[in-house]
């Protein structure tokens, strides 16, 4: 008997149409993700690089006034490194070309903490001489030879200052352009760093000068507890003066984190939908081979009664599939390495500093894109198959491929049959021996639904969310204070508020919000009653949403200064916030903090107030919050584009595959059809429209899933995000979203119709046997 291999090939040659669709979607999920994991595999090592040859510091802390070396040696005796890290926020003059604000964080040359990794050029050495970070240049196109001129206001002879660039550099603390801790997203076009000569240390404005101490621990060897309880007695023995602002651990700093943590999440989501798609090309794989087996029952009942085992026969049919996902691995790598690669590079070196890019072969990646498709396609096929073969020889050789179960109802439905309509017969029993195809083209519209929501969501999302950050601000201008200021403006509201924290059991870390102390019948607050028990409190509707946690739930707030907590009952939810914060009454605040009842360290006012600037912790404006939702869109917009037109793509080509399949399984019935009169139109009717009315009952049905499905996956995608983005769908982008698929769908099917009409029915019919 001749070779069943010989049949391999010979098959991949006939539907050679069906195949390259296949072998073309399967290729592009492969060198996507090849092409993201060996990019993000490179930089995370480059990453840690950085972190080691920059000795990032492990913490800092941030003082209201210049702290005494009683202080640094008190820290110190901490058994850490420590060292003076003074900036000042300095604001980049206007000009006809950029009238956007920028600012550059700095500050002179860091010498045992922090240190940078140039980019290009050399350091500023010389009066006059400036290094900045390399995506802030490229972001505002500056080159090393041009100058930067910076607002007179920040340099104590009140005169504007021009530096010239020298040269680009990366600091490890900076690798994500974060201004403030809080900031939602990073901000690397109007935000950078600067470095200056120590010669230069003394030409700032004492007012704008930000204090900050960074530190790194001696013993490199301590475990998370011991490093939590380093921090807690460092900040201890800074705070003796109580002039501490805030501490930030290496751990919570965005700057330093945010970057390894971003990876944390993308990587699995790529695996996951690799494993995804793969899975559904698997499960079309499959149904071409039962297709194929129904089609050649007899050969297989010949081949069984002559002694070929059912093992042999599975893995002659499911070779197909497994060549092509080989190959498709193998030109996916090629790709993944090559083009796909540089393209998520450029995704993270247009967001993130780093030092320059050196890729490294990933042994990881090519695992996950090599052998899991194949496993995956290897074992699903074989279960499935397996259990298709499960018939006797005569069962083939009789074409009797109908399980027991349903072989009881074969009686009653052939007598049914000749009762009813013949059309609808005929395609009630076209939609039964197609169900599993059915079934895929559910799922397949499931998937890609929430693919398209997720994707024409995303700008809607970001607006929505610097539209209410700008509008629910507490007041027109909130000071936060180093020391507590009195001033004479009667339209100013004092209040209390302290930097803290609460756990997210989901994301196993701690959210930092703001705990506020606000004065009863505060005209800031008037349709806010505030809890008298000094046990209870109100939190922010975000803060809520975050947490999960409502009216009559607990939580604990940790204040990051004092290492003190304390357990609260959610009395109300306050809905004009942003931000995640809770409010109790300022003098309940003050007794926890341990100060007196007056005491205060902010104002909310109406007006712009008249504070020494050295007195000022932070001034919270309209001017002053980030266009947050230019930055998420400038991110983000160019991966989601591609994201869309990926998964529409992949859309129709599962849905040509299955519909394919379809037809091409009931390519005798059609013939017999063209035979007796039907015309091409209502064939479409017997085998398109079944097709149709799922796709629409689909589209409809599972709405309500989808929107559920997405708005969890946002919730989840966003919790390392410091504050809480919240999803926004209107109708207008499911209607788009169901008119995409339909669009592509007819696309399709019309391709289909064509088919049909074209196929060669007698060389069908005189090729049956």
């Amino acid at each position: 008997m001749r070779n069943l291999n010989k049949r391999i090939f010979r098959s991949l040659k006939t539907q050679w149409s069906k195949n390259l669709l296949l072998f073309i979607l399967m290729c592009s999920m492969i060198s996507i993700t090849s092409g993201m994991l060996v990019a993000s595999g490179s930089i995370k090592t480059i990453y840690y690089e950085l972190m080691s040859k920059g000795i990032v510091e492990d913490g800092k802390l941030l003082f209201a006034f210049n702290p005494t070396d009683e202080i640094i040696k008190s820290i110190e005796d901490e058994n850490v490194k420590v060292e003076k890290a003074t900036y000042v926020d300095a604001k980049i003059k206007e000009n006809k070309y950029n009238k956007d604000e920028k600012t550059i964080r700095l500050y002179t040359n860091r010498k045992n903490i922090n240190l940078p990794v140039i980019n290009e050029g050399v350091l500023a050495t010389k009066k006059g001489e400036i290094t900045i970070n390399k995506l802030f240049a490229e972001k505002n196109n500056l080159k090393i030879g041009d100058t930067i001129t910076f607002q007179k206001e920040f340099f104590k002879d009140n005169k504007e200052h021009t530096f010239k660039i020298v040269g680009f550099a990366t600091l490890p603390d900076y690798n994500s352009s974060f201004q403030k801790h809080s900031d939602l997203i990073f901000n690397a076009t109007d935000f950078g760093t600067g470095l200056i000569s120590e010669e230069e240390k003394d030409i700032f404005n004492e007012s704008k000068l930000k204090y900050q101490v960074s530190y790194r621990f001696n013993d490199r060897n301590l475990s998370e507890k011991e490093i939590d309880e380093k921090n807690k007695d460092i900040v201890k023995s800074a705070n003796k003066s109580k002039t501490v602002l805030e501490q930030i651990t290496k751990k919570d700093n965005n700057a330093i984190s945010y970057l390894i943590d971003d990876m944390g999440g993308d990587r699995p989501m790529m695996i996951v939908m690799l494993c995804l798609m793969v899975i559904l090309l698997s499960f079309i794989f499959a149904l071409s081979i039962v297709s194929k087996i129904q089609e050649e029952s007899e050969i297989i009942g010949i081949l069984l009664a002559n002694g070929y085992k059912k093992s042999e026969l599975v893995l002659n049919y499911i070779a197909n599939s497994v060549i092509i996902t080989f190959l498709a691995a193998v030109l996916g790598n090629i790709l993944g390495y090559t083009y796909f690669t540089d393209s998520f590079k450029d995704v993270y070196y247009k967001s993130f500093n780093l030092p320059n890019f050196t890729p490294n072969f990933n042994f990881e990646a090519l695992i996950i894109t090599t052998i899991i498709p194949i496993s995956i396609i290897l074992i699903f096929n074989y279960l499935y198959i397996y259990r298709k073969l499960n018939f006797t020889p005569l069962d083939f050789l009789r074409k009797n491929l109908k399980h027991y179960k349903n072989k009881r109802k074969l009686k009653s439905e052939s007598e049914l049959k000749i009762k009813k309509n013949f059309l609808g017969s005929f395609r009630k029993s076209i939609i039964k021996s197609n169900r599993g195809d059915y079934v895929a083209i559910i799922l397949g519209i499931f998937i890609t639904s929430i693919l398209f929501i997720f994707g024409f969501s995303a700008k809607p999302t970001f607006d929505n969310y610097g539209n209410n950050l700008k509008e629910n601000l507490f007041c027109k201008y909130q000071y936060v204070l180093k020391a507590p200021i009195e001033i004479e403006d009667k339209t100013a509201e004092k209040y209390t508020t302290i930097s803290a924290s609460v756990y997210h059991p989901i994301r196993k870390a701690d959210d930092d919000i703001l705990l506020l102390g606000i004065s009863e019948n505060s005209k800031y607050f008037q349709n806010t009653k505030l809890p008298e028990n000094k046990n209870e409190i109100i939190v922010s509707e975000y803060l809520s949403k975050k947490l999960r946690k409502y009216v009559g739930d607990e939580i604990t707030i940790k204040s990051k200064l004092l290492d003190k907590e304390k357990t609260y009952k959610i009395v109300g939810i306050y809905k004009k916030s942003s931000t995640l914060s809770a409010f109790v009454k300022k003098e309940f605040l003050n007794e926890e903090i341990e100060q007196k009842k007056e005491f205060f360290n902010g104002y909310f006012s109406k007006e712009k107030l008249d504070i020494d600037e050295k007195y000022i912790a932070t001034t919270i404006d309209e001017n002053s919050m980030t266009d947050v939702s230019k930055q998420l869109s400038e991110i983000m917009e160019p991966l989601i584009n591609t994201f869309i037109f990926l998964s529409a793509v992949f859309l129709a080509g599962f849905m040509y595959s299955l519909m394919k399949i379809i037809t091409d399984k009931n390519t005798i019935q059609i013939a017999y059809l063209k035979i007796f009169g039907y015309t091409n139109r209502e064939i479409s009717k017997i085998y398109i429209r079944p097709i149709t009315i799922t796709v629409l009952i689909s589209l409809l049905g599972l709405i309500p899933l989808e929107l559920y499905a997405v708005k969890e996956i946002m919730y989840y995608s966003m919790l390392k995000f410091s504050g809480y983005l919240e999803l926004y769908i209107s109708p207008k982008i499911v209607i788009l979203s169901i008119l995409i698929t339909i669009t592509t769908y007819i696309f399709v099917s019309t391709l289909q119709f064509y088919r049909i009409s074209k196929m060669n029915f007698s060389e069908v019919l005189k090729n049956r046997e």
